[in-house]
């Protein structure tokens, strides 16, 4: 008994050959829509890495310039306090020459000294509550730095080598 196959070879010819326009059409057109010439490593492996570095490295950079506007409020508040523990300051420093007058009686001394005392105290009170995100700014015991238990041994070593992670 014979066995005759049936085929259509130019048909067949003519889907792969579809089939494979398909597929360069799609991934054509991501690449369009994505704007990127690498859009999976399958493209260029090595442009794929290249590019996956870069964007870590802007979201770092965005990152920072967060921080930059955060340290820029911070600092905004801490000269806020600052220049009112100035005037206070400069009102005080009055007082003192006021006082070493020697038109005053003891009595109107005492009101000055009153007064001194009171700005005295409201230093205080404005450097113990110029704070930001909790901590204070003007109170003499603050500082900043980063958390030696938040940076991993990693992260620490390819910094001294110059490598990215």
């Amino acid at each position: 008994m014979a066995l005759n196959i049936i085929s259509n070879y130019a048909a067949n010819v003519a889907h792969r050959n579809l089939s494979n326009s398909d597929e360069m059409a799609t991934r054509s057109l991501s690449k369009l829509s994505s704007g990127t010439r690498v859009v999976s490593a399958r493209d260029d492996a090595a442009s794929m890495a290249i590019g996956a570095r870069l964007n870590s490295q802007v979201e770092a950079l965005k990152t920072a310039t967060v921080n930059v506007g955060q340290a820029n409020s911070m600092l905004q508040i801490a000269d806020g306090g600052m220049s009112t523990i100035n005037d206070i300051l400069t009102r005080m420093k009055t007082l003192a020459v006021q006082a070493a007058s020697d038109n005053l009686s003891s009595t109107e001394r005492g009101f000055l000294d009153d007064e001194f005392q009171a700005l005295d105290q409201e230093v205080s009170r404005v450097a113990d509550s110029t704070s930001f995100n909790g901590v204070q700014l003007l109170s003499g015991q603050t500082t900043f730095g980063v958390d030696p238990a938040a940076v991993s041994y990693t992260h620490l070593r390819a910094h001294e080598t110059g490598r990215n992670l």
